[in-house]
């Protein structure tokens, strides 16, 4: 990557889709350092001055991301580096989020926010919390498809990285130890099961469905030391106005593409645009969301646009355009058409008569 490159990638105004805090990479950077390496050196080496990497709300792109982890792994040889990373990461590392979970009642609640709001510091990552029965809570971990395929070595240490962090996160924001359950992998075991055992928990699963942290729900009702009302409404509007201000519409145009990459009498469910955009619904919605969007108003704006164009320009009858739509009922087709507009498709094809 050259000087311009670089230059751009952090500064430009039209941010970099996948892209993470400059806080995040400097966890990384004093990592390495702890080891002995100069920071200075190190820094050259990765294409960063000491100077952009103090500057918070900067952000770096995939490319560079993985760099500075393929660095970081050449210049230690530790092949357990991102486990012990998340280890000694503290709070700040999620910007300006990381004031609003130090201000949630209790683990759970910030954990919910942290995942909530996780585009404001990476949208290189996805993390989900799920709730499931007996009383457990699960924290799923999901780097970007991108990120997954191309680069798995540097995807799977941040992985690892984010579920020591996640537990060290609880100490600080509780001030107890709190193990997970369980701790599961979607990729092979390279390494020495032990390393994981000591750091996460005893009961560690590779070439799982997903990777996943499994907690008591019990553990996560502790409540924050910092807790407090008045400021986690303050600062979870700043996240909500940056997200807002900064974020572009990403999602609602890939979700939009998905769509119309169907036949036209298809309208894809809310979970086979997800899958196709290797998310799981929940995180779709919640993306959605956060751009003020549902994945409810594109389908029905697509399938809105579709009618009125095939009623507009075509000679075929009402009930053919619902066939064509996908509707297996006209009636059907007739009473949605109605919700959108206010008019029946009849009389919406007669206030437009083909020439």
């Amino acid at each position: 990557m050259t000087q311009q490159d670089k230059k751009k990638t952090m500064h430009d105004k039209s941010l970099p889709q996948h892209r993470t805090l400059m806080t995040i990479i400097r966890d990384l950077v004093l990592a390495v350092t702890e080891r002995g390496h100069n920071q200075q050196t190190f820094c050259q080496r990765i294409g960063l001055t000491q100077k952009e990497l103090q500057q918070d709300n900067t952000w770096v792109d995939l490319e560079t991301g993985h760099q500075v982890w393929q660095a970081a792994l050449e210049a230690t040889q530790d092949p357990y580096l991102g486990l012990y990373i998340g280890q000694k990461s503290n709070v700040s590392v999620a910007g300006t989020v990381a004031y609003l979970i130090q201000s949630c009642p209790n683990l759970l609640t910030a954990f919910n926010k942290m995942c909530e709001y996780n585009a404001a510091y990476t949208t290189m990552f996805d993390y989900e919390t799920e709730e499931k029965a007996p009383h457990e809570v699960w924290i799923h971990y999901t780097p970007i498809h991108e990120w997954t395929s191309r680069y798995p070595a540097t995807a799977q240490q941040a992985i690892e990285t984010s579920m020591t962090r996640t537990c060290a996160l609880l100490r600080l924001l509780s001030g107890k130890h709190l193990a997970p359950l369980r701790a599961f992998f979607n990729y092979p075991l390279h390494k020495n099961v032990v390393v994981y055992k000591q750091l996460l928990c005893e009961k560690v699963y590779f070439e799982q469905a997903q990777n996943s942290l499994v907690f008591a729900w019990q553990d996560l009702q502790q409540p924050v030391l910092t807790a407090n009302a008045q400021l986690r409404e303050h600062f979870e509007q700043l996240v909500k106005e940056d997200l807002l201000t900064k974020k572009p519409q990403e999602w609602v145009k890939k979700v939009r593409q998905v769509i119309l990459n169907q036949p036209i009498n298809h309208l894809p469910s809310l979970h086979q645009v997800a899958h196709a955009l290797h998310l799981t619904p929940r995180s779709l919605q919640r993306k959605l969301k956060h751009e003020g969007h549902t994945f409810l108003v594109i389908a029905n704006d697509i399938q809105q646009q579709r009618a009125m164009h095939l009623l507009r320009q075509t000679q075929l009858n009402v009930s053919e355009v619902a066939y064509m739509l996908g509707y297996a009922e006209p009636s059907v087709f007739r009473r949605a058409f109605k919700r959108w507009t206010g008019k029946t498709p009849k009389e919406y094809q007669q206030s437009f008569p083909l020439s």
